[in-house]
């Protein structure tokens, strides 16, 4: 049976709303630091100049609770996986998406 999940903003990481709605500052799903995602450079004094992930970025999960090494975005996230569950059980109760979205905020 099809389960939406619900929106993640590419701003600040947090669920529920998108990067236009949201009013905080911009934190990087890569390595959690105070930039955009877009902006995660090279941290060697010779950057490297991969077409891909940059391999000497090292990855931290910028939702609270967590700093795994890991994506804000990663399926193994414990927090991601933690909240999913919640709007599981609670999807399952309600039938209602957006009551079970409406009681993680």
């Amino acid at each position: 049976k099809y389960r939406p999940r619900p929106s993640q903003c590419f701003q600040c990481f947090r669920f529920g709303h998108i990067a236009s709605q949201c009013h905080s500052k911009a934190v990087c799903g890569t390595c959690a630091g105070p930039h955009p995602t877009s902006e995660c450079r090279c941290p060697n004094a010779k950057p490297c100049k991969s077409g891909k992930q940059c391999p000497h970025i090292v990855p931290r999960c910028a939702l609270r609770g967590c700093g795994g090494k890991h994506s804000a975005t990663a399926a193994e996230c414990p927090v991601r996986q933690i909240l999913f569950r919640r709007i599981e059980d609670e999807l399952s109760a309600s039938g209602s998406f957006f009551a079970a979205m409406q009681s993680e905020h």
